[in-house]
């Protein structure tokens, strides 16, 4: 089944699908496969995929998106929190819970139900001892591949190091 999305853009790490409700991103998705890049020529979606490909060569680029979530309440506390998470800085979904007077299980619930990952960062979110899961999903069952999202987007960010055969990667000679 094909959704159609006000604009597809593609990035790093996955094309993504954006949906707009009242000139406001409402959906972010990551697509399988290769959509074509489709781009709308409404400002607001204009603006949105600015921000994006600014966030994908900079990620010091602090987005400026309008949102339209649906969810609920406390769905809508926890991605407030996640998006208060400074760039380069993870917490953990106890924090988190902690932060909110609820539990890890529930803000995790809440990350897997983020409908815009990427520009509410719930990859900054993490596991006590691991990266934790990544829009419902986790290293151990990622058909997707979702967790690898998850790890290049914290690389982006400085927040995780880049190795090879245990060694970092830098980017110096």
């Amino acid at each position: 089944m094909s959704t159609a999305y006000d604009t597809v853009l593609a990035t790093p790490f996955r094309r993504l699908g954006l949906s707009f409700d009242q000139g406001r991103l409402a959906a972010l998705d990551f697509i399988d496969g290769d959509q074509e890049e489709v781009t709308s020529l409404d400002i607001s979606v204009l603006q949105a995929v600015a921000e994006i490909k600014q966030y994908c060569q900079n990620a010091d680029h602090a987005m400026n998106i309008e949102l339209q979530l649906e969810g609920t309440d406390f769905q809508k506390r926890v991605w407030q929190a996640i998006a208060d998470i400074p760039k380069g800085e993870v917490r953990s979904y106890g924090q988190l819970a902690e932060q909110l007077e609820s539990s890890a299980r529930a803000v995790g619930n809440a990350c897997a139900a983020n409908p815009v990952p990427v520009v509410i960062p719930c990859h900054r979110v993490v596991a006590s001892d691991s990266l934790g899961g990544y829009c419902g999903e986790t290293f151990e069952k990622s058909p997707r591949g979702l967790m690898r999202i998850k790890a290049w987007l914290l690389l982006h960010e400085g927040v995780l190091k880049a190795q090879v055969d245990g060694e970092p990667v830098s980017d110096e000679g």
